[in-house]
């Protein structure tokens, strides 16, 4: 019975891994986007912001962000097939939030991720002063 429910599993794996393969190239990075603030559905231009993702196995993505000489990891666990939440903190300093992630694959346009802040403000424990993020597109380069 135990080795019918990894044999699934496995293959649950393994047929993610193959829908989301777009995500998981090593040599493909994906380039960040902002919105302009007075209109949210406008993209302003390039944020500096470089990702990397990691398929970790069925509806785990890893994802990895630079900018502006920083450095945040988090996860997106998917609750659908282009939806999920995430759920990160920066590498240098206590501070962490969370976000929803809408996937887009290739078979509905462009391949990309756009990440929209669930809270506003960036939450830290060191008692510092906190600060606001916007939207990010993410696009396959």
């Amino acid at each position: 019975m135990l080795l019918l429910k990894l044999s699934k599993k496995s293959i649950r794996d393994r047929l993610f891994k193959s829908k989301f393969k777009f995500l998981n190239n090593k040599s493909t990075h994906w380039k960040g986007y902002s919105f302009k603030k007075s209109n949210s559905v406008e993209i302003h231009g390039e944020s500096g912001s470089i990702a990397t993702l990691k398929i970790l196995s069925e509806n785990l993505i890893e994802i990895i962000v630079q900018h502006d000489g920083r450095e945040w990891k988090g996860q997106i666990t998917l609750f659908t097939k282009s939806y999920g939440k995430l759920f990160f903190k920066y590498t240098d300093k206590e501070e962490f939030g969370t976000k929803d992630c809408y996937i887009n694959s290739e078979r509905f346009g462009k391949e990309s991720i756009l990440l929209i802040p669930t809270n506003n403000s960036l939450l830290s424990t060191e008692n510092t002063l906190t600060y606001s993020y916007g939207k990010e597109l993410f696009q396959k380069q």
